[in-house]
């Protein structure tokens, strides 16, 4: 990415990245392993944890954890506006998004994204997307509808199994009383028979 910026020290990191957003894929994370190894020996701040992600195979973990890492360097650094960074961003972040349960959620995070990127700052999208606050409302949310789903699963199997029971009670019922009916039957005509036989 950085082959035609000079990029001597941290500071010129984010503005030159932001620079060369104007003419790259934004379908493609903002990183190499030359950019990765700078960081990690350039930066005075503890990124271990965020470079680790950026081998993570699940593409929504790789993504925040260098948005994560992207952020901090902009705060640190104070960079202002890097509009074209952010909005690259912005592109790649459906796999984050979708890590949210509920489709409300969602969909505010989308609506909400276009006027981060219009601040140009990284750490205000980051908040947006990994909020703790709101991934914890989320989870809380979830199981409530999990448990909701599952009182109301076992409610209607219980009703589908009274059913059962029901129709078997009545198959039950009506063979008893088609067999006593057969037996009251048979006495009836045997009674005639001997009737008849003893005139």
């Amino acid at each position: 990415y950085l082959k035609h910026e000079s990029v001597h020290n941290i500071d010129r990191l984010l503005p030159a990245l932001n620079e060369i957003s104007k003419h790259n894929d934004n379908q493609v994370p903002p990183i190499d392993k030359h950019i990765a190894a700078f960081i990690a020996t350039h930066f005075n701040q503890d990124v271990h944890t965020q470079l680790k992600t950026l081998d993570s195979e699940q593409e929504d973990v790789s993504t925040l954890g260098l948005l994560s890492m992207y952020a901090l360097i902009q705060w640190k650094q104070d960079h202002k506006n890097l509009f074209e960074l952010t909005s690259w961003f912005g592109n790649l972040l459906q796999p984050v998004i979708q890590t949210y349960h509920s489709h409300t959620t969602q969909r505010t995070i989308e609506q909400e994204i276009p006027a981060i990127i219009r601040q140009g700052n990284l750490p205000n999208l980051f908040d947006l997307i990994d909020n703790p606050e709101r991934r914890n409302l989320d989870s809380l949310t979830f199981r409530q509808a999990q448990y909701q789903f599952s009182q109301a699963e076992e409610e209607i199997q219980g009703m589908v199994g009274e059913d059962i029971n029901q129709e078997q009670i009545a198959l039950e019922s009506g063979e008893t009383a088609t067999a006593m009916f057969a037996v009251i039957a048979s006495m009836l005509a045997s009674s005639v028979i001997i009737f008849f036989m003893l005139m």
